[in-house]
């Protein structure tokens, strides 16, 4: 038995973790287990591009079972998620976005930066720069502080919802990313900000998962 091996088992028995999905006992430097893993991995991603007025929509898969269960486990305070769900992002991004682009996120309410002490959305497009070498804006900040989670799809549509956007892009092609695109306002909102600084912009919209229209 190895060193690793060794100390992994002592950890497993003074610390003992569980699954942030599906509660299964796990290894102590884990988050989630291979059973669960293997499940996200089956469900993703779509390969299809979905066409919009003003963007283009990429998603991982649909905002129910498992996957669901890993965004509402990441977002009540599991923030260790961040990097398996950004690997979920990376991997549609892949399959559907040429590069080069810049990096842009919807950033968190000073409500939700209260509610669960992290920007949620700002570490998976961190991890999302990271790794393609992409410029990540920081320049996009929401004017009205009111949280999009728990309204239904009507409530969403009436949110007034504003963003300001200040600039700072370098490349032409521009990724937006969100966590789940329900009926697509804050997006959209978003996007409208970015184009009244810089009009002259492909975007695209990478989520980790959509709420289907029956869902809302």
């Amino acid at each position: 038995m190895s060193i690793k091996d060794a100390a992994e088992k002592i950890l497993s028995v003074a610390l003992p973790n569980a699954c942030a999905i599906c509660g299964r006992a796990i290894s102590p430097f884990g988050m989630i287990c291979q059973s669960c893993e293997s499940d996200i991995k089956r469900l993703g991603p779509n390969l299809t591009l979905e066409k919009h007025k003003d963007f283009y929509l990429a998603y991982y898969g649909f905002y129910e079972g498992i996957l669901r269960d890993l965004i509402i486990s990441y977002k009540s305070g599991r923030w260790r998620l961040g990097k398996a769900i950004s690997k979920l992002c990376i991997n549609t991004i892949e399959k559907l976005i040429e590069k080069p682009f810049d990096v842009v996120y919807i950033p968190a309410t000073l409500t939700s930066l209260e509610d669960r002490g992290f920007d949620h959305v700002k570490l998976i497009a961190k991890e999302i720069s990271k790794y393609f070498n992409a410029h990540l804006v920081k320049s996009l900040y929401p004017v009205i502080e009111d949280k999009q989670s728990g309204k239904s799809g009507q409530e969403r549509k009436e949110v007034k919802e504003k963003y300001i956007f200040r600039g700072n892009i370098k490349n032409k092609r521009l990724i937006l990313i969100d966590d789940v695109y329900t009926t697509g306002t804050t997006v959209r909102n978003a996007i409208d900000a970015i184009r009244k600084v810089e009009n002259d912009l492909e975007i695209y919209t990478c989520v980790i998962a959509k709420v289907k229209k029956w869902q809302r």
